[in-house]
């Protein structure tokens, strides 16, 4: 169950109590020193509770529905900074998928959704060794992708020629 907190008196308020979230307090309230709280409405009592932003914010990033992954789907993170390490591909277990609030589905490892990242890319290995970036494009196998990744890193590195020294 998802919860939000009141700011005041730090109670929980189950999300689905929740009827109307009110508006975010303009940028110069909030210079004003005015809290960045918002009036959340809930069933069952005539009185508004202030919720922080932050917390809406949380709400909005949790899995609206959640169910477990296929074993031996991995999440893969591998950049320039690996290449020029000689770091081998972080790989972490996709232990379920998330449908997120506006309808978009997520990996969720044991960090987290996209593995704590705050990437809207996360790249995918199946177990049939295919690699996916969802709505972007594909790998035939995860050694293809490395050495791409790999390419793109030796062209971000080498020296531009057109610019005359």
């Amino acid at each position: 169950m998802t919860f939000l907190l009141e700011t005041d008196g730090g109670s929980l308020i189950p999300l689905h109590a929740v009827t109307s979230i009110g508006p975010r307090p303009s940028k110069a309230a909030r210079d004003r020193g005015e809290r960045d709280c918002r009036k959340v409405h809930v069933t069952g009592t005539d009185r508004p509770f202030d919720v922080p932003e932050y917390s809406i914010t949380e709400m909005k990033d949790a899995p609206a529905q959640v169910w477990p992954a296929q074993p031996g789907i991995e999440m893969i993170s591998y950049s320039a900074s690996f290449v020029k390490d000689g770091a081998p591909p972080w790989r972490t277990p996709v232990i379920a998928w998330g449908m997120m609030r506006d309808g978009s589905i997520s990996p969720i490892t044991p960090d987290g959704v996209n593995d704590g990242l705050s990437s809207d890319e996360p790249v995918i290995l199946l177990p049939n060794g295919i690699v996916i970036m969802p709505h972007t494009r594909s790998w035939r196998s995860l050694d293809e992708y490395l050495r791409e990744i790999r390419e793109m890193a030796a062209a971000e590195a080498a020296p531009d020629d057109s610019v005359p020294a």
